[in-house]
């Protein structure tokens, strides 16, 4: 880092601009770095004086590189995982349908996810449901994950049968490279279907239990 070593003057109540300058080594693998940058109050003799200690405050500021070998390149990683999962599909109109996203960072790089989930109910008449993906900007460094879960607030009747297609778009966060998954949020036709089964069984037993107390008479 390149940065003038000579006192500074900041009146008080004033602000000043300090330019400095970052080089990266061509030692340093490409990925994500730190520097930390520290301010120190300078004090003159009068002042050390007049401190208990001589301690002076100091305030720092981290600053995040991300370096890359190809500055031409618009993206910049791809080893990352995505994984996304329909953790329950709810009770109609009683408990919402729930999702979660797992992103698994990979690279060399300090990852911020970022993206919207688009829920989209079966006949499209209605206006989607948007949810934001990692509002609170969470990061996820190298070998790490992030898990978000998510609640599909809206339901409609047709969504009993026919469920819902949520559209998931996410990136990095370095980067403009975007990655799209669909995931469907199954209905329940199967288990409607399946009760109805049931039902029909079992008027067709009690009917014929019926049929046969009634054969079994005898004629008078």
């Amino acid at each position: 880092m390149e940065i003038s070593t000579d006192p500074i003057l900041v009146p008080a109540n004033t602000t000043k601009a300090i330019p400095f300058q970052i080089l990266g080594l061509e030692s340093l693998v490409p990925g994500t770095h730190y520097n930390l940058i520290t301010f120190a109050q300078q004090l003159d003799d009068s002042e050390l004086e007049d401190t208990a200690t001589g301690i002076t405050a100091q305030n720092s500021h981290i600053v995040i590189l991300n370096l890359i070998k190809d500055t031409n390149l618009d993206t910049i990683t791809q080893d990352y995982n995505i994984d996304i999962q329909v953790t329950s599909r709810g009770i109609p109109f009683l408990k919402s349908p729930q999702l979660k996203i797992i992103f698994f960072n990979n690279s060399k790089y300090t990852l911020t996810p970022k993206g919207e989930i688009t829920v989209v109910k079966h006949s499209v008449d209605k206006e989607p449901e948007y949810i934001k993906i990692n509002s609170d900007r969470d990061r996820v460094y190298p070998q790490d994950s992030l898990e978000i879960n998510f609640k599909v607030n809206n339901w409609y009747l047709e969504d009993i049968l026919f469920g819902k297609t949520a559209y998931i778009k996410i990136q990095n966060g370095i980067d403009n490279e975007e990655i799209n998954h669909e995931i469907e949020i199954k209905g329940f036709k199967g288990e409607l279907l399946g009760i109805g089964i049931t039902l029909v069984i079992a008027l067709t037993l009690t009917r014929s239990k019926r049929d046969t107390k009634l054969n079994s008479k005898p004629s008078e």
